[in-house]
């Protein structure tokens, strides 16, 4: 049986805001999602990962709100770097999907080729992709449930979709010509 939580405001539900001892001046919302003991599990708005912070963390204020914790957002949504692992090469957001494609979350091609370059440099691999190795797509990035794999998947869009967003795009590097 889990111990009762240290804090008497620790509740699945409530509302609270959340102030990184990083940057104390920066106040975000979120919600209580998990009490385990002393420690809260804490999902800030429009986030869909939660934070595990202790009942009495200093940062934490319990506000007097309290409901039924949100499902996770699912569909459409513009990717950030928290969505892409924090992988970025001189500004570029750069992803690696499970098959080994490669997306640069960036209109300009150069600025995707040079990412791309930096990546499979840092994989150890010996290539230097030209402009034109890659792709210019438009995309739409969905959410998938929580149990998923991959916690978002990318579908080609035209430039007028709803949520579309310019990238370019490199199918599987491990199968391209590596001697350029």
């Amino acid at each position: 049986m889990p111990s009762a939580p240290i804090h008497p405001m620790a509740q699945e539900g409530r509302r609270i805001t959340f102030a990184s001892h990083k940057e104390p001046k920066t106040v975000y919302p979120g919600v209580i999602t998990r009490v385990d003991g002393s420690t809260l599990d804490v999902r800030l708005d429009g986030q869909r990962s939660n934070l595990r912070v202790h009942a009495d963390y200093a940062g934490i204020q319990y506000l007097n709100e309290i409901g039924p914790v949100p499902e996770l957002p699912m569909g459409p949504f513009h990717p950030t770097a928290a969505d892409f692992a924090n992988v970025q090469y001189d500004g570029v957001l750069l992803a690696e999907c499970a098959d080994g494609d490669l997306i640069a979350l960036t209109p300009d091609p150069v600025q995707a080729v040079a990412a791309m370059n930096a990546h499979l440099r840092q994989k150890g691999l010996d290539a230097e992709l030209a402009t034109d190795d890659v792709q210019r797509r438009w995309a739409v990035f969905k959410w998938r449930p929580p149990e998923s794999e991959c916690p978002w998947t990318v579908d080609w869009a035209d430039a007028d979709a709803a949520m579309a967003v310019p990238l370019h795009y490199l199918p599987a590097y491990a199968d391209k010509d590596s001697s350029r």
